[in-house]
C-alpha cells in the first residue's frame, strides 16, 4: 500500500472501505502479543527484585520495559505463582474519653 501511487483515502473510498477501519487493522497487524511463558518469566524476575511490589506496580515496570501486558494478566500470574502481597489493613485510631458530667432532668 505504501508504494502505490494512490492515497489510503482513494483506495479505501475504492474498496468502500472506511479509513478507520483501515488503520485499525493496520494496528493490529503490527501489535505482537507476549508468549505466556516470557511474561511468567518477566514477572518472576521482577517479584525477585522488588519483593514488597503488588501487580499494579509490576505492571508499571513491564510497561516501561516494553512489555504490552493487561494488569489483570500480571495479578494472575502473580496469584499462580504465589507472589501476590499481603493488603495493608489499617485500624482507624480511637480517642477514648471518660464522660463525668450529672443528668438532672430529662430532655
Amino acid at each position: 500500500m505504501e508504494d502505490s501511487h494512490l492515497s489510503v483515502e482513494k483506495v479505501c473510498r475504492l474498496l468502500g472501505v472506511h479509513k478507520s477501519t483501515f488503520y485499525r487493522q493496520k494496528a493490529k497487524a503490527t501489535f505482537v502479543r507476549p508468549k505466556q511463558a516470557v511474561i511468567q518469566e518477566k514477572v518472576r524476575v521482577l517479584c525477585q527484585q522488588h519483593p514488597t511490589y503488588g501487580y499494579r506496580r509490576i505492571w508499571a515496570l513491564l510497561k516501561r520495559q516494553g512489555i504490552e501486558v493487561n494488569q489483570k494478566t500480571v495479578y494472575s500470574v502473580m496469584k499462580a505463582e504465589g507472589l501476590t502481597q499481603k493488603q495493608k489493613r489499617y485500624e482507624a485510631k480511637r480517642t477514648y474519653q471518660p464522660v463525668d458530667f450529672q443528668i438532672n432532668s430529662s430532655n
